[in-house]
């Protein structure tokens, strides 16, 4: 690790900081969740993880600067699709994919969203199982 990785680590939260932070901001990110990409979806998966992370140069990287690309990388969205038991669909072959997974923290019991690819569909969706529900 190089020193400036290294100086920006030790200006990164710990992980119990990023959970009380996603705990107090749960309905700002549920409110995006439909809409985020990129660096900010990988973020906000970074986040429902429980992972210790930051930016840098344009990535979301671990503690190890390895980058976490859950709407491109299989190996790990993958085992977060599994796990939660997120459901995916392309109707008719339709441009938009469809995920949704049970959430018992949402009033609705469920969550949903889309995406152009399955997996930022599931990604979104996960994300937006760990938020609960907008009131």
């Amino acid at each position: 690790m190089t020193e400036e990785q290294k100086d920006m680590w030790k200006q990164a939260p710990t992980k119990e900081e990023w959970v009380n932070w996603g705990m107090a901001n749960r309905a700002a990110i549920a409110l995006e969740s439909d809409e985020l990409t990129g660096t900010d979806l990988n973020e906000a998966v970074a986040k429902c993880e429980g992972i210790v992370h930051t930016r840098y140069n344009g990535y979301v990287v671990d503690q190890g600067g390895n980058p976490l690309m859950y709407d491109d990388d299989w190996s790990l969205a993958g085992e977060i699709i599994e796990r939660e038991g997120i459901n995916l669909d392309n109707y008719a072959k339709n441009p938009q994919w469809s995920a949704w997974t049970p959430a018992p923290e949402r009033e609705s019991g469920e969550a949903q969203a889309f995406g152009p690819t399955p997996l930022i569909a599931a990604m979104r969706c996960y994300v937006a199982s760990k938020q609960g529900e907008m009131k």
